[in-house]
């Protein structure tokens, strides 16, 4: 096997056998005597799989909500269609990549900590390649949308703090 790919915080290793002509992905957890798991795409398609979830993660239009459940499904399917990528190794198994035509998504569990009382609750994250285009996403979600109060900025001994 010949490891293409790492993880950043080095828990997951990717590789193919570079004898293969269509070169199927696998998966290792670290420590690497792990046995190889086939994650069930083609390097190609395992190359676009993951550009699409860093260019989602990297965006600099983009925000990020906790919805319910049903918020989130309702949502997606009135705006996105689904990529149809599997999980990465290092996602849970329920996240997905869904794309409109001027934006992307994904849909995985929150964090630990988040929650809504009686709710069994969705992060939402929706990127786009032009700040515009993500207002027309944001209205539906406008009660979920966390937003910080504007606050003029503080002098300190007569300067402005950077």
């Amino acid at each position: 096997m010949m490891t293409f790919w790492m993880e950043n915080q080095g828990s997951y290793y990717w590789a193919v056998d570079p004898d293969d002509e269509q070169p199927a992905v696998f998966v290792t957890g670290y420590p690497t005597e792990d046995p190889w798991q086939a994650t069930g795409e083609t390097l190609r398609r395992f190359l676009l799989h993951c550009t699409i979830d860093e260019a989602m993660l990297g965006a600099a239009a983009r925000f990020v909500v906790m919805v319910p459940r049903r918020v989130a499904q309702s949502y997606l399917s009135n705006w996105f269609v689904p990529l149809g990528f599997p999980h990465l190794a290092n996602q849970d198994p329920s996240t997905q990549l869904l794309c409109s035509q001027d934006a992307l998504a994904q849909m995985c569990p929150p964090p630990v900590g988040y929650s809504i009382p009686g709710d069994e609750i969705q992060m939402l994250s929706v990127a786009a390649a032009n700040p515009d285009d993500l207002h027309k996403y944001e209205a539906d979600l406008r009660d979920y949308l966390f937003t910080v109060p504007h606050q003029p900025p503080v002098e300190v001994d007569g300067l402005l703090p950077f």
